[in-house]
């Protein structure tokens, strides 16, 4: 069973006390960690993961940004996750590819 924990700052109260459940979610092993904060701009979205990668990581998370390749690349998040109706995962490696 894979362990998932996705964002919601709106529930969360902030950004702030989302940060501490999400570091608390990296203490206790879960194995993913998914910024889904869909109404942030590009430029905010990326703050909160480089944040978000900052915090301790002892068991390894991965750190994934939702539906955004060019924020999970520009913040160096360990991965996209692309819902259904998003550019195609071929066309995002290419693209990821073009920009390193």
């Amino acid at each position: 069973m894979l362990r998932y924990y996705i964002t919601d700052r709106h529930s969360a109260g902030g950004v702030e006390p989302l940060l501490g459940f999400v570091e608390r979610a990296l203490a206790s092993g879960v194995e993913r960690i998914q910024i889904r904060e869909k109404d942030l701009p590009a430029r905010e979205m990326c703050a909160l993961a480089r944040r978000v990668l900052e915090l301790p990581n002892p068991h390894g998370s991965r750190i994934l940004v939702n539906g955004r390749a060019d924020v999970a690349l520009a913040a160096g998040a360990h991965g996209v996750h692309l819902p259904s109706g998003s550019i195609a995962p071929r066309c995002c490696a290419l693209s990821c590819r073009r920009a390193s």
